[in-house]
């Protein structure tokens, strides 16, 4: 039984590696001046395909991770629902979590299939990148 997983934690645990290195790898944009030579032209566009080749990367590891632990959307949502309303909050954060698993496993497979292009329709602030970044708690702010 224990043969049968070994691929999925293979593949879960090459996503979370890219993922990683593709975080590190990835430099912050900084404005340069002009190259003056050829070479140095040529050696801006080599380091701008490794870091649009990292981008991918990044992007498809984060589909593999998405596809991999997009479960966790449901106690997820019904932690978060429930903090702020209790039993209610659970019920309703079960129908939400059902509903960001499937939106976490298509935006997951998008990335997948086709191979890290992402136009910025589906990640933005309240659908962060991946589930552990996305709020578990209500805020305590404001509350006695």
């Amino acid at each position: 039984m224990t043969k049968k997983f070994l691929p999925l934690l293979a593949l879960f645990l090459l996503a979370i590696a890219t993922v990683t290195a593709a975080e590190k790898a990835v430099p912050a944009s900084t404005p340069e001046a002009a190259p003056a030579t050829a070479t140095a032209e040529a050696t801006a566009e080599a380091t701008s395909d490794e870091s649009t080749l990292d981008l991918h990367l990044y992007r498809v590891g984060r589909g593999l991770a998405n596809l991999g632990t997009c479960f966790l959307e449901v106690p997820r949502c019904i932690l978060l629902r429930n903090g702020e309303v209790p039993f209610w909050g659970a019920v309703s954060g079960a129908f939400e979590g059902v509903g960001c698993t499937g939106m976490r496993a298509f935006a997951g497979l998008i990335d997948v299939l086709f191979v890290g292009y992402d136009p910025g329709a589906v990640y933005h602030g309240s659908f962060r990148d991946f589930v552990w970044e996305s709020p578990w708690l209500p805020p305590t702010e404001g509350r006695p």
